[in-house]
Protein backbone atom coordinates (compact mmCIF):
# COMPACT_ATOMS: atom_id res chain seq x y z
CA UNK A 1 0.00 0.00 0.00
CA UNK A 2 1.17 3.48 -0.79
CA UNK A 3 0.26 6.41 1.47
CA UNK A 4 0.31 9.96 0.15
CA UNK A 5 -1.30 13.22 1.24
CA UNK A 6 -4.40 12.49 -0.86
CA UNK A 7 -4.89 9.09 0.85
CA UNK A 8 -3.95 5.46 0.39
CA UNK A 9 -3.84 3.40 -2.77
CA UNK A 10 -2.80 -0.12 -3.69
CA UNK A 11 0.56 -0.70 -5.28
CA UNK A 12 0.84 -2.74 -8.46
CA UNK A 13 1.49 -5.84 -6.35
CA UNK A 14 -1.56 -5.03 -4.20
CA UNK A 15 -3.77 -4.61 -7.27
CA UNK A 16 -2.55 -7.96 -8.63
CA UNK A 17 -3.37 -9.69 -5.34
CA UNK A 18 -6.82 -8.07 -5.28
CA UNK A 19 -7.51 -9.32 -8.82
CA UNK A 20 -6.38 -12.82 -7.84
CA UNK A 21 -8.69 -12.89 -4.83
CA UNK A 22 -11.62 -11.38 -6.74
CA UNK A 23 -11.33 -14.10 -9.39
CA UNK A 24 -11.59 -16.84 -6.74
CA UNK A 25 -14.00 -15.53 -4.10
CA UNK A 26 -17.65 -14.77 -4.84
CA UNK A 27 -19.69 -11.96 -3.32
CA UNK A 28 -21.51 -12.83 -0.11
CA UNK A 29 -25.17 -13.85 -0.30
CA UNK A 30 -27.50 -13.34 2.64
CA UNK A 31 -29.43 -16.56 3.32
CA UNK A 32 -31.61 -15.69 6.31
CA UNK A 33 -33.86 -18.37 7.67
CA UNK A 34 -31.62 -21.26 6.70
CA UNK A 35 -30.80 -23.87 9.29
CA UNK A 36 -27.25 -24.23 7.96
CA UNK A 37 -25.44 -22.04 10.49
CA UNK A 38 -25.93 -20.70 14.00
CA UNK A 39 -27.32 -17.23 14.47
CA UNK A 40 -30.27 -15.14 13.39
CA UNK A 41 -28.49 -14.05 10.20
CA UNK A 42 -26.56 -16.22 7.75
CA UNK A 43 -24.30 -15.28 4.89
CA UNK A 44 -22.82 -17.59 2.24
CA UNK A 45 -19.73 -17.20 0.09
CA UNK A 46 -18.00 -19.35 -2.52
CA UNK A 47 -14.33 -20.02 -3.18
CA UNK A 48 -13.48 -21.35 -6.63
CA UNK A 49 -11.39 -24.53 -6.86
CA UNK A 50 -10.49 -24.59 -3.16
CA UNK A 51 -11.64 -28.10 -2.19
CA UNK A 52 -8.09 -29.43 -1.89
CA UNK A 53 -7.34 -26.84 0.82
CA UNK A 54 -10.22 -27.92 3.10
CA UNK A 55 -9.27 -30.25 5.93
CA UNK A 56 -12.25 -30.61 8.27
CA UNK A 57 -13.77 -27.13 7.93
CA UNK A 58 -12.73 -26.29 11.49
CA UNK A 59 -10.22 -23.70 10.28
CA UNK A 60 -12.97 -21.83 8.44
CA UNK A 61 -15.31 -21.98 11.45
CA UNK A 62 -12.58 -20.70 13.77
CA UNK A 63 -11.75 -17.84 11.41
CA UNK A 64 -15.42 -16.81 11.27
CA UNK A 65 -15.75 -16.95 15.06
CA UNK A 66 -12.62 -14.81 15.54
CA UNK A 67 -14.31 -11.91 13.69
CA UNK A 68 -17.57 -12.16 15.62
CA UNK A 69 -19.67 -14.84 13.91
CA UNK A 70 -21.42 -17.53 15.96
CA UNK A 71 -20.15 -20.26 13.66
CA UNK A 72 -19.68 -21.40 10.08
CA UNK A 73 -19.97 -24.60 8.10
CA UNK A 74 -17.89 -25.50 5.07
CA UNK A 75 -19.37 -27.40 2.12
CA UNK A 76 -17.31 -28.91 -0.68
CA UNK A 77 -19.10 -29.09 -4.02
CA UNK A 78 -18.16 -32.44 -5.49
CA UNK A 79 -19.85 -34.42 -8.28
CA UNK A 80 -22.51 -31.68 -8.43
CA UNK A 81 -23.43 -32.25 -4.76
CA UNK A 82 -22.89 -30.27 -1.58
CA UNK A 83 -20.81 -32.42 0.76
CA UNK A 84 -19.44 -31.93 4.27
CA UNK A 85 -15.83 -32.96 4.96
CA UNK A 86 -15.95 -36.25 6.91
CA UNK A 87 -19.76 -36.07 6.86
CA UNK A 88 -22.66 -36.07 4.44
CA UNK A 89 -21.88 -36.93 0.84
CA UNK A 90 -25.17 -35.38 -0.33
CA UNK A 91 -26.46 -32.57 1.87
CA UNK A 92 -29.48 -31.87 -0.34
CA UNK A 93 -30.69 -35.43 0.18
CA UNK A 94 -29.76 -35.63 3.86
CA UNK A 95 -30.96 -32.13 4.86
CA UNK A 96 -33.67 -31.11 2.37
CA UNK A 97 -34.62 -27.45 2.06
CA UNK A 98 -34.93 -24.52 -0.30
CA UNK A 99 -31.51 -23.19 0.70
CA UNK A 100 -29.65 -25.56 -1.63
CA UNK A 101 -31.44 -24.20 -4.71
CA UNK A 102 -30.67 -20.66 -3.55
CA UNK A 103 -26.97 -21.47 -3.09
CA UNK A 104 -26.85 -23.02 -6.56
CA UNK A 105 -28.59 -20.03 -8.16
CA UNK A 106 -26.63 -17.32 -6.34
CA UNK A 107 -23.12 -18.83 -6.12
CA UNK A 108 -23.08 -21.07 -9.23
CA UNK A 109 -20.81 -23.68 -7.62
CA UNK A 110 -18.70 -25.93 -9.81
CA UNK A 111 -16.95 -29.15 -8.90
CA UNK A 112 -14.14 -28.58 -6.39
CA UNK A 113 -15.56 -25.23 -5.26
CA UNK A 114 -16.18 -24.53 -1.59
CA UNK A 115 -19.26 -22.85 -0.15
CA UNK A 116 -19.13 -21.47 3.39
CA UNK A 117 -22.20 -20.43 5.36
CA UNK A 118 -21.54 -18.21 8.37
CA UNK A 119 -24.11 -17.32 11.02
CA UNK A 120 -24.22 -14.53 13.59
CA UNK A 121 -26.53 -12.33 15.64
CA UNK A 122 -26.26 -9.50 13.11
CA UNK A 123 -25.84 -9.21 9.35
CA UNK A 124 -22.41 -7.59 9.39
CA UNK A 125 -20.87 -10.25 11.64
CA UNK A 126 -22.36 -13.00 9.46
CA UNK A 127 -20.86 -11.43 6.31
CA UNK A 128 -17.49 -10.79 7.96
CA UNK A 129 -17.45 -14.36 9.18
CA UNK A 130 -18.06 -15.68 5.68
CA UNK A 131 -15.34 -13.48 4.16
CA UNK A 132 -12.83 -14.30 6.88
CA UNK A 133 -13.50 -18.02 6.47
CA UNK A 134 -13.15 -17.77 2.68
CA UNK A 135 -9.80 -16.02 2.98
CA UNK A 136 -8.37 -19.08 4.77
CA UNK A 137 -8.78 -20.91 1.44
CA UNK A 138 -8.07 -18.19 -1.13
Amino acid sequence: MRVIAAGCSLTGKGRAEYRRLASRVTATVDVEGSQLALGKFQSAIGVRGASSRVNHGIEQRDSAVRVGASGAITYVFRDSKFTVPNGSKDCERDFPGAIWKRLREELHPRNDDVVIVSGAGDEIAARLGAVSAALTLA
